[in-house]
């Protein structure tokens, strides 16, 4: 009989075969006696059963504890994402909080922290912005409409009294062309500023030496203000000639308005070996620290009195911004303001 046979019996008990014996009688030359040996294997069987339930108990019982420690867990880790989701729906649909919005910064997990202080330095970017924009329709709303409330009175005027008494109409009309031509150049300005902000420009090198002498050389002439030159040769940029000249006309415009009767203007370049810097430098009253980075807003103005809508120094900067360049200004000595462009050098 084979080893490691199982049985079953006739009441389905099952055996496992374990061994044969076999005992001879040598003295009695007789054949011997044989017999095997079982092991019942319903003990073995019904702890084997036992084994299994209890790992399937287990396995069970751990996946249903750990499905709810996950859930739980991934329902703590993401509170403060639904919180940021709410919070962030909110103010969407409450228009008067929209300009002041701000996520609420959870302590934990880190990533979730940083990641809402980061949404609220954007939110606070794009709050500045367009409050920036808001400002900026309202300021031109109201410089469209002083002139044209001027020249809607002059032609009241002119419809009511024009045929009593044609003496008034050549100065309403008079009145009517300085506003209009004034209309005129705001608009202007306005869509070069819209252009200066969306067109990105094609820079090449560009001999700075040569361009801004000839641009000087150029508008001396209908300047009211001497200009005196100081130019450094051969200083080269990586820059766009045409806005180049539009920010040096608008500079030297900016600086006769600003400068007394009788005193120079000074144009100069050269370079730090990193950039191009030209400055335009004025004797007028000059521009007091907190009012050095206001001067380059849309519509603001130093002194209301000189005439001006405030959007060419608006120009000037975005002209600056998009040559890849910078644009500061710094007290001239004894008195006055001096304009610093910054242009990359050429490489």
């Amino acid at each position: 009989m084979l080893l490691g046979h199982i049985a079953r019996s006739k009441n389905n008990v099952y055996y496992y075969h374990l061994k044969s014996v076999t005992k001879q009688d040598v003295k009695e030359n007789e054949t011997g006696v044989q017999y095997d040996v079982w092991l019942r294997l319903d003990d073995v069987i019904d702890l084997m059963g036992k084994i299994v339930a209890t790992i399937l108990g287990i396995a069970l019982l751990s996946f249903i504890i750990g499905t709810a420690l996950i859930y739980w867990v991934a329902k703590r880790l993401n509170r403060p994402l639904v919180q940021l989701t709410r919070s962030s729906k909110i103010h969407t649909k409450d228009v008067e909080t929209a300009g002041t919005a701000q996520l609420p910064v959870p302590k934990t997990p880190q990533e979730v922290h940083d990641l809402s202080i980061e949404f609220n330095h954007l939110l606070a970017s794009l709050n500045q912005r367009s409050e920036a924009d808001r400002q900026f329709v309202s300021n031109a709303s109201h410089e469209l409409r002083t002139p044209i409330a001027g020249i809607r009175g002059h032609v009241e005027m002119i419809k009511r009294h024009g045929d009593e008494h044609p003496e008034i109409i050549p100065t309403s009309l008079d009145f009517i062309d300085k506003e209009s031509k004034r209309m005129q150049t705001m608009i202007e300005n306005l869509l070069k500023l819209s252009r200066a902000s969306q067109r990105s420009l094609a820079l090449s090198d560009v001999d700075l030496s040569e361009t801004v002498t000839g641009i000087v050389e150029r508008y001396r002439d209908g300047l009211k203000r001497p200009i005196e030159l100081a130019i450094t040769p051969d200083v080269k940029a990586r820059t766009n000639a045409d806005s180049v000249q539009q920010i040096l006309v608008s500079l030297l415009d900016n600086a006769q308005k600003y400068s007394p009767t009788g005193s120079d203007i000074r144009v100069g370049l050269t370079s730090d070996g990193q950039y191009a810097i030209m400055t335009v430098a004025d004797q007028g009253r000059g521009i007091t620290d907190n009012q050095k980075t206001k001067v380059f807003d849309r519509f603001y103005r130093v002194d209301q009195e000189i005439p001006g809508n405030g959007l060419g120094l608006a120009i000037v900067k975005q002209l600056v911004v998009s040559n890849h360049g910078q644009i500061k200004i710094v007290d001239n000595a004894p008195q006055g303001s001096i304009f610093q462009v910054s242009f990359p050098i050429s490489m």
